[in-house]
C-alpha cells in the first residue's frame, strides 16, 4: 500500500510537471502570437493602401485596416469603416461601375484580379485617384472563401499620366516641327 501511494505520488508529480511545462509552451505561444497581432495591427496603421475583406457571398465588409480614414475621410456611422463607407468614399459618377464590377466578377466565379481606378468623393482639395485591387482566397478544395483588396492613393501617378497624354496630343497633333527648350533658350 505504500509502495502504491509513492507510485502514484510520483506519477502526480510527472503529470503535473508535464502540465506545467505544457502551460509554459501555451503562455510563449500567446504571447508570440501577440507580439504579431500587435506588429501586424502596426503595419496596416502606417502602410499607405488601405487593406479589406469582403464576404463572398454577401460582398459585406468583414475587415477594414485602420488607416481608412486617412484615405477615405470620416467613417462618420461605420465603426470600424466599413465596404459602404468605402463605397460612399468613390465619387457617385464611378460607385455604380464599382459596384456592377463586383457583381459581375463574384457571376464568373471570383476569376482572376479585379482592377480599377476612381475618383473619391471626399476631397475638397482637388479630385483624389484610388486604385483598387480585389482578389479571391480559396480554400484548398478550391472554394472562395474570402475576398481581400487593397485601396492605394494614386493622385500624383493619374496626374503624371494625364499630363504626359497632354503632351503626346500636342506632339501628335503638330503640323511644324516643335523643338523643346530650357528655360534659358538651350535645346
Amino acid at each position: 500500500s505504500i509502495r502504491i501511494q509513492v507510485q502514484s505520488q510520483d506519477e502526480f508529480r510527472h503529470l503535473g510537471e508535464q502540465f506545467n511545462a505544457m502551460a509554459d509552451e501555451i503562455a510563449s505561444l500567446v504571447d508570440a502570437q501577440r507580439a504579431q497581432a500587435q506588429r501586424l495591427s502596426g503595419l496596416l496603421r502606417n502602410t499607405p493602401s488601405v487593406v479589406f475583406a469582403l464576404d463572398p457571398h454577401t460582398l459585406n465588409c468583414t475587415f477594414i485596416s485602420p488607416n481608412a480614414e486617412a484615405l477615405l475621410g470620416p467613417a462618420g456611422h461605420a465603426d470600424p469603416p466599413d465596404l459602404e463607407h468605402l463605397l460612399g468614399s468613390i465619387h457617385s459618377k464611378d460607385r455604380a461601375t464599382l459596384r456592377d464590377g463586383l457583381l459581375a466578377w463574384r457571376e464568373r466565379g471570383f476569376v482572376g484580379l479585379l482592377s480599377g481606378t476612381y475618383r473619391l468623393a471626399h476631397d475638397d482639395a482637388g479630385q483624389k485617384w484610388v486604385k483598387l485591387h480585389h482578389n479571391a482566397v480559396l480554400d484548398d478544395a478550391g472554394t472562395v472563401i474570402e475576398i481581400v483588396g487593397s485601396c492605394t492613393d494614386i493622385t500624383e501617378l493619374h496626374h503624371a499620366h494625364t499630363q504626359l497624354e497632354l503632351a503626346a496630343s500636342v506632339f501628335s497633333g503638330a503640323r511644324e516641327g516643335i523643338i523643346i527648350t530650357d528655360p534659358q533658350g538651350c535645346i
